[in-house]
C-alpha cells in the first residue's frame, strides 16, 4: 500500500480493522468469565427457544477448541464464527489492494442463511426435534 492510498477513510477503516479482535476478544473474555451466567429472556417470557439460545456456552466451547460441544449448543453460533471470520479477512485483503472477494456476495446466499435462522428457531422448539433444544 502507497502513502498516496491512505486517505482519511482508510486510516478509519484500518483502525476499525485493527479494533475489532480487541472488542471481540473483551467481549467474549467479559461474557464468558467475569458476567454470571444469565437466562434467555425470550425462553424466560414465552418458555421457547429463541435462535441465540445456547450461544454463550457455544461460543465458550469454540474458545477452548471444543468444535463438536460447540455445535451441540448452538449449531447456530460456529456458523456466525465462520462467517464472522470470513468477512473479517476478507476485508483485510481488500484493504491491501485485492479486488477478490471470497465471502459470497449474493443477496440470495444470506436470504436463504434467514430462512435457516428461522427454520431452526421453529424446529428446535417442536418435541419431534428435541435434539436440537440445548443440554
Amino acid at each position: 500500500m502507497n502513502k498516496a492510498r491512505l486517505t482519511k477513510q482508510n486510516k478509519i477503516r484500518l483502525a476499525v480493522l485493527l479494533l475489532i479482535p480487541f472488542v471481540l476478544g473483551g467481549a467474549v473474555y467479559t461474557f464468558l468469565y467475569l458476567v454470571p451466567a444469565f437466562p434467555c429472556p425470550v425462553r424466560h417470557m414465552t418458555g421457547f427457544l429463541c435462535p441465540g439460545c445456547g450461544m454463550s456456552r457455544a461460543l465458550g466451547e469454540m474458545v477452548h477448541l471444543h468444535f463438536f460441544k460447540s455445535i451441540l449448543y448452538n449449531p447456530l453460533a460456529v456458523i456466525s464464527a465462520v462467517l464472522g471470520i470470513g468477512f473479517y479477512v476478507q476485508e483485510w485483503f481488500l484493504f491491501f489492494g485485492s479486488r477478490k472477494r471470497f465471502m459470497p456476495t449474493n443477496k440470495w446466499v444470506y436470504i436463504i442463511l434467514g430462512i435457516i435462522f428461522l427454520a431452526y428457531c421453529i424446529l428446535r422448539n417442536m418435541p419431534v426435534f428435541s435434539f436440537l433444544s440445548i443440554a
